[in-house]
Order: structure tokens, then C-alpha cells, then sequence
């Protein structure tokens, strides 16, 4: 289950390009989702666990593709709890996809706008949500809102 917090959480990646560069592993890449996470959201295609074709920057390493894209790897391939400002609203999806697939805390530290109803789970006060608009109205929202 996708879960979230609006408090920094114990062991967040949040330094999320410096902690793949010096982590990730390349059997993540011969995972399909993976491979189309890098393209749906980085227009990027994986070649191979240390390069990618991007329409802007060619042939690059992997450890260029995007934060958003890095996170949302981190998300699906550890354990550890996300620092999800490195995402941006294309990356919500993904995000939905893989709390389906496992539980996953991410740290909201902006407003997500996400594309369609899911569940996820504020593990500050145990409150479950269902849509972007329930998040909206929750409390903490309100008060991120009146952080930025």
C-alpha cells in the first residue's frame, strides 16, 4: 500500500540522485517496469544497466535519468521511506502503481496531483484515502498548503 507523511521519516532516502549513483544495482534495469517507468516518464529508453537513449541528451549513463524517475525506482527496488519532492505530478502514477505492488512511505513534502482514485494511508494519524480530492481535504494537506 502507498503510504505518506508529512514529517521527515527515520532513514528517508532523501538525497535521492547521490544515494543511486552509489547504490543501485544493474538487475534493477532488466526489470520491465522499470524499463517502462524510464520511458514513460523520462521519454528515456534503458539500453542496457549503464546507459539510456534520451531525445535531448543521446546516449547517457543511467545515473542521468531524472530524480522523479530515480525515486520512483528507489520506491519499487529498497525499503527505505522516499523523499517524494524529487517527483513531480508525472511520477504519480508510478507511485500508485507501486504501493500496489508493495508498501512504500513517501514524505509529501508538496502538493502531488494524482491522475486517478487509489488507496493510501497517512501514517501520521492512520487516516486511509481514496482520491486526490480526499487527500486535498485532509488536515496536513491544508497545512502543507499554508507552508508553501
Amino acid at each position: 500500500m502507498l503510504k505518506y507523511t508529512f514529517y521527515y521519516p527515520e532513514n528517508m532516502i532523501r538525497d535521492i540522485d547521490n544515494y543511486f549513483a552509489h547504490n543501485y544495482e544493474d538487475e534493477w534495469f532488466d526489470d520491465p517496469f522499470v524499463k517502462e517507468m524510464v520511458q514513460k516518464v523520462d521519454n528515456t529508453t534503458v539500453l542496457s544497466a549503464r546507459a539510456a537513449d534520451s531525445p535531448i541528451f543521446g546516449i547517457m549513463p543511467i545515473t542521468k535519468i531524472s530524480g522523479g524517475v530515480k525515486a520512483l525506482i528507489l520506491m519499487l527496488k529498497t525499503d527505505y521511506p522516499i523523499w517524494s519532492p524529487a517527483c513531480g505530478d508525472n511520477c504519480t502514477e508510478y507511485m500508485i502503481q507501486i504501493g500496489d505492488k508493495k508498501d512504500v512511505l513517501i514524505y509529501v513534502g508538496h502538493y502531488l496531483e494524482f491522475p486517478r482514485d487509489f488507496v493510501a494511508e497517512c501514517v501520521d494519524n492512520g487516516q486511509i484515502i481514496h482520491s486526490f480530492e480526499e487527500f486535498e481535504k485532509t488536515e496536513m494537506a491544508h497545512f502543507i498548503m499554508e507552508e508553501i
